[in-house]
């Protein structure tokens, strides 16, 4: 059953959205890749838009932190740490090489 729906009319695109943990806050990329990255992070109770965030290099998919800390956002160069109710970044995640290249885009 169809629960609620709704159009973000200023949003052109819209892929590889991830919830936060607490269901929250909703972050999707909104530039096509391999273009330099734009995303949002929408407020799931209004559907409205908090945050655009800006990437110099292309953006490839949101996941929740494996740690529990926030949610990582995989980019060209690596992982960052994101707040994941404002989106603002946190930190790079550095990660063995191997489990780098395997979330990252190629």
């Amino acid at each position: 059953a169809l629960a609620r729906q709704a159009t973000l009319a200023s949003l052109q695109s819209f892929r590889d959205p991830a919830l936060s943990r607490d269901g929250t806050r909703l972050f999707a990329a909104t530039s096509p890749y391999p273009d330099p990255g734009t995303a949002v992070v929408i407020d799931t109770q209004t559907l409205s838009i908090l945050h655009t965030l800006t990437f110099q290099e292309p953006i490839d998919h949101f996941v929740l932190a494996p740690d529990g800390r926030g949610m990582w956002l995989t980019t060209k160069s690596g992982v960052l740490r994101l707040d994941d109710q404002t989106g603002r970044v946190l930190e790079p995640v550095p990660l063995p090489f191997r489990l780098s290249k395997l979330l990252t885009p190629p």
